[in-house]
């Protein structure tokens, strides 16, 4: 990662969105844009704004897409779908704001708790399937259905209750049944077999990655992923059969439908859900199963696509239009694709020789074969490219790269990742390398344009049976053992951080797994992932009153005055609470102006009094003396506190009395 943030033109915590909006703090981006917590300032609370990217806003086609976006959502109403409140235009920004759902996704909770009950499994995945029959009789295509893009609400009862269907940012309007793809949108190990082999997508694609996600749920890991890029993954996905589970006979049934490779096999969304749930009581006592291991090699399917290049009567209307070559795969996550190809990939508009029109057979020879890879959520890597029945397709390698160095000796990396920027300013960039049998972590910690103080965690789950002190080495994070910071980490280590603004600095630690050299790569991605998830993790589950490790986890300051109201000719002291990102913990002082002994635990984020500046707007009723507020005519003053010019802010109101 670099000094900044990868977006440097999103906009700044604290930063307005129209007239009604402020921007807190940055959740996330992805393929379209970033998600910021956003402060309703006329509604009250906290919901989610998507702002599409500023590199994007000159683009009409991803703008319609954007906009289309919002007239889509606007129209669903079901209460596992995320519900949209409001469109904003502002300049050559765009921005959809949205529900907040705060209790994690489904992937987290996936690593934290492991494979699920089959009836549990089945109970998420059928209020998925019942929010996507909403969409689809709503003329809505998901496009992206996986456990990333299911959210769970805090509280309702029981997961699937909680389930919250989001990211509808690549949908598209179906025309009938189908669509036809101008571009492949998705995520390679979800995406259905039509659309590597025919660029169709249609409402039975989104059912087949609904199947995919049961799988998940169920064994641990996707069907079809293992080593091979997006291209190998695809291919899979069109010719070989998912290794079966270890579940009820019945159950597995309905899975392996759901996964038909011909779509008018899988059924409609509603028919999935129905199916599912007339099964539900003959499984309701099945244990998990464990997290299934990886395949070596695949068995062909028998009903992958037959020669001629179609699934009959799968597509009813007219045949695809647009000439050859014409569309664009854009894989989540992989950055922009373009039409050209490699050096050693399939050309532009072709397809190789001796297969079927329409299908999507192994990548040609190479003058070299190209190392393994892993697909993970860790980053983008490398892309290559391949053809599909005209279509050019962005072959992307993500997460962590297996080879040799040249010493010879087993290497894997992953990372660095872009981590979104936290409402302090702080980043945390997470990489790793495994080099002849050891694994070098590297945290890097970056300040924003103010500086940053405090204690860091950083959960490092253990690799091995092994105790934490027995593999945990390094010369620059403390290592913190259970009990010692009141998190639920089994191992972790704490940086004392002190950086200037636009500052970075590196950690790192060192330690010596017992994975198998066959499966470094993905073991090496997975654990760099599962830093963040576990990291996250400890830091919510400490109590409000606890103030430690307050750089990362404070998300907004909660303003009040003492004495409020004030009368004229009196000052006020100003007092800040820290928001945790649960509401005002009121018990906590972050910070008061009046004098006194403690450390206070703004220490804790910045370097301390010195970073609080206050701003009355230009309020004639009040103005700042150094640290108070001084009353001078009746009226209401809104005033802002914030760390430093352009760091974290909040406001509140000061009432002046005669």
């Amino acid at each position: 990662m670099g000094d900044r943030d990868a977006h440097e033109d999103d906009p700044a915590p604290s930063h307005a969105l129209g007239s009604r909006y402020r921007l807190v703090e940055q959740l996330g981006s992805g393929a379209m844009g970033t998600v910021w917590r956003t402060q309703d300032r006329l509604g009250g609370g906290f919901v989610a704004a998507k702002l599409l990217r500023p590199e994007l806003t000159h683009d009409p086609d991803l703008v319609g897409r954007f906009v289309q976006e919002r007239a889509i959502l606007l129209s669903l109403s079901h209460p596992a779908i995320v519900r949209v409140h409001d469109l904003v235009v502002e300049g050559e920004r765009l921005a959809i704001v949205m529900d907040l759902v705060e209790g994690g996704d489904l992937r987290r909770h996936l690593r934290t708790a492991g494979t699920m009950r089959p009836a549990e499994a089945v109970d998420v995945v059928c209020a998925v399937l019942d929010a996507l029959a909403a969409a689809h009789a709503g003329g809505c295509l998901h496009r992206d259905v996986k456990p990333d893009n299911v959210l769970l609400a805090p509280e309702g009862g029981s997961l699937a209750q909680r389930v919250r269907l989001t990211d509808f940012g690549i949908a598209r309007l179906a025309q009938d049944s189908s669509v036809q793809a101008t571009g492949l949108l998705g995520t390679p190990g979800y995406m259905p077999p039509e659309l590597f082999a025919e660029g169709r997508f249609g409402p039975a694609s989104d059912v087949y990655a609904c199947g995919i996600m049961l799988y998940e749920l169920l064994g641990g890991r996707t069907p079809f992923a293992g080593q091979g890029t997006a291209h190998t993954v695809g291919f899979r996905h069109i010719t070989s059969a998912p290794p079966p589970l270890p579940v009820a006979p019945a159950l597995w049934a309905q899975v392996a439908r759901m996964l038909a490779k011909d779509p008018a096999q899988r059924g409609s969304a509603a028919a999935a859900a129905g199916m599912l749930r007339d099964l539900r009581a003959g499984i309701g006592e099945d244990p998990a199963v464990p997290r299934q291991p990886e395949p070596v090699s695949w068995a062909p399917s028998p009903d992958s696509m037959p020669p001629g290049g179609s699934w009959p009567g799968s597509w009813p209307g007219p045949p695809p239009v647009g000439p050859p070559g014409g569309g664009r795969t854009v894989v989540r996550g992989a950055g922009v694709s373009t039409g050209g190809v490699p050096s050693g990939g399939v050309p532009s508009g072709g397809v190789p020789s001796g297969m079927p029109s329409g299908a999507w057979g192994p990548p040609p020879p190479m003058s070299a074969p190209p190392a393994p890879v892993r697909r993970s959520r860790a980053g983008v890597l490398a892309a290559a490219a391949a053809a599909v029945a005209g279509v050019v397709v962005a072959a992307v390698l993500v997460g962590g790269a297996l080879g040799r160095d040249g010493a010879g000796a087993d290497t894997a990396s992953v990372g660095p990742d872009d981590d979104p920027r936290l409402a302090t300013g702080l980043v945390i960039g997470h990489a790793a390398r495994l080099d002849d049998g050891e694994v070098t972590y590297t945290a890097t910690l970056s300040a924003g344009r103010e500086p940053l103080a405090g204690r860091v965690l950083l959960a490092l789950p253990l690799p091995t049976q092994a105790s934490c002190t027995s593999w945990f080495r390094s010369d620059d994070v403390a290592l913190q053992v259970p009990g010692e910071t009141r998190t639920t980490a089994r191992c972790a280590g704490v940086v004392d951080l002190d950086l200037d603004p636009e500052d970075r600095t590196e950690v790192s630690v060192r330690f010596t797994p017992d994975w198998d050299a066959a499966q470094a790569a993905t073991r090496l991605a997975d654990w760099v992932s599962d830093v963040r998830a576990e990291t996250t993790e400890a830091l919510d589950g400490l109590a409000d009153a606890d103030t430690d490790f307050a750089a990362q986890r404070l998300q907004g300051l909660c303003v009040e005055f003492s004495p409020d109201p004030v009368r004229t000719g009196d000052t006020a002291e100003v007092v800040l609470h820290p928001d945790w990102g649960r509401g005002c913990a009121d018990a906590v002082v972050l910070y008061t102006s009046s004098p006194v002994e403690q450390r206070p635990v703004i220490d804790d984020v910045s370097r301390g009094r010195d970073a609080v500046v206050l701003n009355t707007g230009g309020c004639s009723s009040a103005r700042v003396v150094r640290t108070r507020v001084a009353a001078e005519s009746t009226g209401s003053c809104e005033v802002t506190v914030s760390l430093g010019r352009e760091g974290l802010a909040g406001t509140g109101t000061l009432d002046v009395l005669r």
